[in-house]
């Protein structure tokens, strides 16, 4: 004859198993999500970061970008103004050599021209 087993001893109760693994699963659940949330939390927080270095190195690129623009083109300018700063006193001394030429000789205008042209080739 077999042996009558004890419900009570030897087999857990249903209820009270089914019952402690649903609380558990319940907490486990619990935790799992919140630490998701957290983990949810600090990526976006660091996407937030990122997209705020990169919109900021944007426009620091943009601003860049113009400033060069704008210097370039004063340079240009100014570059200009020196070359013109340059040819004035070449075209007044042919200004100058065009009014005397009247009162002077052949031979002194030739050489008043000679040494403007030597000016001009020194400017280039």
């Amino acid at each position: 004859m077999p042996k009558k087993k004890n419900p009570d001893i030897n087999e857990p109760n249903n209820e009270k198993a089914s019952e402690v693994p649903e609380i558990n699963e319940a907490e486990t659940e619990n935790s799992a999500a919140s630490e998701l949330n957290a983990v949810l939390e600090t990526v976006k927080k660091e996407l937030d970061e990122m997209k705020d270095l990169y919109l900021r190195t944007l426009a620091e690129y943009d601003n860049y970008r113009k400033r060069t623009v704008k210097e370039k083109e004063a340079i240009y300018g100014d570059a200009k103004a020196n070359v013109l700063k340059q040819f004035l006193p070449i075209a007044d001394n042919f200004e100058r050599a065009m009014i005397n030429s009247a009162n002077e000789d052949f031979g002194s205008f030739k050489q008043g021209v000679s040494m403007i042209i030597n000016q001009f080739l020194k400017v280039l």
